[in-house]
């Protein structure tokens, strides 16, 4: 009995060593991070802060509920505007046509531009009033993320049904030819894009991603319209050159961590499973949760948990570099480095499903809480190169008004037009321009494989449609010529 206790002994001792020395690597570890500053927690952020007044928030959401009472109902479904390509490098521009078949999310049997119009006039004062909201942009809607919990998807509902009112009421605008509200339509949503810009939360700040890009989008197709005046394109211009997609990263990314530095603390608290479902509220039946809930619990995780720690932790700083560098690396090495990161960490998603590729069971934690970053930062940047095509699109129309005629380079839009030629996130050069000896002009992104093809759109699997970001270049698209097209001056 004696050798049998003695033996438990040494276990016990071991363990308690073993855990010590893998808590003490951990903290090595983010001490030296923070002293190369670093900032870890959500304290080291400025978290918690005083509440913002939400204002801005309560008005849109007064003006929904309207909306709602009402009966008025988002007729054309358009749930995600984005470029209709109907060839490499053309596009169809969907307000010109008699369809809706372009922007509508759902069967167009049902809907007409009669109909989207008339649930735009019915909720005018509304999308008024959600305008004004707009204009009243507020930092964090999270001021104490310790407090808070794990989500504010509340809100993105709001803002979400927010900016469908606000596609749908600038297409209408356009169709009808009222570049005014259209203008005031696009405004909003940048606005929108705005809004939120300090929040700790990367969902937070993959909302505003989320709704750059159908904007962005919206943008192009108002763009198509041949009446625009300088005034009114210096409009657009101002606007989207106050977006920053790579900042937006940064704020999440640094939220991402400070959030999982709060989920190990409370794991180590609380358990894995009482945290989990604290993570997870409501899903107990989930598919998610039904992999989870066979993790073996007490001392079985415990013995791996400061592993999982300090692997999360090199895991997610290894994202942030990348991050960090979208600005100053070519975008196939940032690839490169991601997935080589998703490599190391085994972090799939196969089929809605997570996998524990990571020595099975071990490593289970860090699967749970590492994000999959290398799908967000592809996303921004993304996003970040068409608004920078979109900024240098404006300029060189607003160059043609002024001059008559456009430039042979871009620099000659350098300083009246533009600070300084924007820098192509996708090769960290200069955008590409080529004027055409027709009078038009080719400008374009080299595009992921960072290897500039000479601004030719032709998609990269020729199995798939034609895309932005399905082509050897990302080309600004020119828009399609189209004969179903009835002039605006006789729509009624």
């Amino acid at each position: 009995m004696l050798v049998l206790a003695a033996a438990a002994l040494v276990v016990v001792v071991g363990f308690v060593i073993m855990r010590n020395n893998r808590r003490s690597a951990v903290e090595k570890y983010k001490a030296e991070l923070r002293a190369k500053g670093e900032k870890i927690s959500f304290a080291e952020l400025g978290f918690p802060r005083q509440p913002e007044s939400l204002e801005s928030l309560q008005r849109l959401t007064n003006a929904l509920n309207r909306i709602s009472s009402n009966g008025f109902v988002n007729a054309g479904g358009i749930l995600a505007m984005k470029i209709d390509f109907v060839a490499p490098g053309k596009a169809s521009v969907s307000w010109r046509n008699d369809t809706l078949a372009t922007i509508s999310s759902q069967p167009t049997n049902s809907t007409n531009w009669e109909r989207l119009q008339s649930q735009c006039d019915g909720a005018s004062n509304e999308l008024a009033e959600i305008r004004a909201a707009l204009e009243l942009s507020f930092g964090y809607y999270v001021y104490d993320p310790e407090t808070f919990g794990f989500s504010s998807g509340h809100l993105f509902v709001s803002l979400r049904s927010a900016a469908q009112w606000m596609f749908t009421d600038a297409i209408c605008a356009l169709y009808r030819n009222d570049r005014q509200a259209a203008r005031q339509d696009v405004h909003a949503l940048v606005q929108l894009c705005e809004f939120n810009k300090e929040d700790p939360l990367l969902s937070s700040q993959m909302f505003r991603v989320a709704i750059t890009g159908p904007s962005l989008a919206l943008t192009w197709e108002a763009l198509q319209s041949p009446d625009w005046n300088e005034e009114e394109l210096a409009f657009f211009q101002k606007d989207w050159e106050q977006v920053d997609m790579f900042q937006a990263a940064l704020t999440g990314f640094l939220g991402g961590r400070a959030l999982m530095e709060m989920e190990f603390g409370m794991i180590r608290s609380n358990g894995f499973r009482n945290t989990l479902r604290r993570m997870i509220p409501g899903n107990n039946g989930s598919q998610t949760w039904e992999t989870i809930k066979d993790i073996p619990a007490s001392s079985i995780w415990r013995l791996s948990a400061e592993k999982n720690e300090l692997f999360a932790f090199k895991q997610y700083q290894g994202a942030l570099e990348c991050v960090r560098n979208l600005d100053h690396l070519p975008w196939p090495e940032i690839h490169a480095r991601e997935v080589a990161l998703q490599i190391e960490s085994g972090n799939t998603f196969d089929g809605g499903k997570i996998g524990f590729g990571l020595k099975h069971y071990q490593y289970a934690m860090s699967a749970l809480i590492i994000p999959n970053t290398a799908g967000y930062t592809q996303v921004i940047n993304r996003h970040e190169a068409f608004r920078r095509l979109t900024i240098t699109a404006i300029a060189l129309k607003r160059f043609q008004l002024r001059r008559r005629h456009l430039p042979a380079e871009l620099n000659e839009l350098v300083p009246e037009f533009i600070s300084a030629v924007p820098i192509d996130p996708m090769n960290i050069q200069p955008l590409h321009y080529r004027l055409n000896a027709d009078g038009t002009f080719v400008l374009y992104s080299v595009g992921e494989d960072g290897k500039d093809d000479g601004g030719d759109p032709t998609p990269t699997n020729s199995k798939s449609p034609p895309d932005l970001w399905n082509a050897r270049d990302a080309v600004w698209p020119a828009a399609e010529e189209s004969s179903n097209i009835q002039a605006p001056s006789t729509r009624e």
